[in-house]
């Protein structure tokens, strides 16, 4: 009876704290850095990232998941190897769905949160300075500019003026 009352003490007491990496039990590990979700530009390269402390278990293996819809996660793998890294490039619209990673030594396994990986087809820069570029007539002029980096296909930029209200 008494080593049973100790031993459900222990038990509550590790539920209710998270270990360091160098009080955890020997041949386990827990994760540093989870997948995230991003939104990322077609045609560039993202990537996933599934690292685990210690960094120093022999024998890791990496099995990367991904699905159209979280629920069907995990299905069958999509790239099982023994870096912690999944790289994606070039980005395509078939990138677009939810990831997540299994790490795997010995019999001992543990799974990441699902990561949303959302494919953009560019990535708005805006500036917007004003240059001093007073005509003969008096007129000051703004200049404005939009950058389109990675737009794939290339975007055509519309600027569209909205009139403002003048003051009495």
């Amino acid at each position: 009876m008494f080593l049973t009352v100790v031993t459900a003490i222990l038990v509550l007491t590790g539920a209710l704290s998270s270990p360091s990496a160098s009080n955890l039990p020997s041949g386990t590990f827990k994760f540093y850095e989870e997948p995230n979700s991003a939104e990322v530009v077609k045609g560039t390269s993202h990537d996933l990232k599934c690292i685990v402390e210690p960094s120093n278990i022999p024998n890791l293996v990496y099995t990367w998941y991904k699905a159209d819809k979280i629920r069907d996660l995990p299905t069958s793998a999509f790239n099982s190897t023994s870096s912690s890294v999944l790289t994606l490039a070039p980005v395509r619209e078939d990138h677009e769905g939810y990831y997540m990673c299994r790490v795997k030594s010995g019999s001992y396994v543990i799974q990441s949160d699902a990561a949303y990986i959302k494919v953009v087809y560019f990535e708005l820069k805006k500036s917007f300075d004003t240059v001093d570029l007073t005509s003969e007539k008096g007129r000051k002029w703004a200049e404005l500019k939009c950058e389109l980096p990675h737009s794939d296909p290339k975007t055509p930029v519309t600027w569209l003026e909205r009139e403002r209200e003048r003051e009495r």
